[in-house]
């Protein structure tokens, strides 16, 4: 998942991971939940890219663009996101 990581670096967004991920508890059952957070015009493409990486790994993925995600459910994860290592 470092490809997410440059992508970020690259385009000036990040990928933040919640959930199992973040916690470094992923299970056989897991899927990586992720905040898409790019500017607007390269939200688009930021959202295909991280579907195609998991895709590649086989990982099922809950994906969120930040931008369309309301207040309440940024700040009940706040505490646990991070920026994808």
């Amino acid at each position: 998942m470092s490809e997410m990581r440059a992508l970020g670096a690259e385009r000036g967004g990040s990928f933040l991971i919640f959930g199992s991920a973040a916690e470094d508890r992923m299970k056989f059952d897991s899927d990586l939940e992720v905040v898409v957070d790019f500017p607007a015009d390269l939200e688009s493409e930021a959202l295909e890219f991280v579907e195609d990486a998991c895709r590649r790994q086989d990982l099922p993925a809950d994906i969120h663009l930040k931008s369309r995600s309301s207040e309440r459910f940024l700040e009940r994860i706040r505490g646990h996101m991070v920026q994808m290592p």
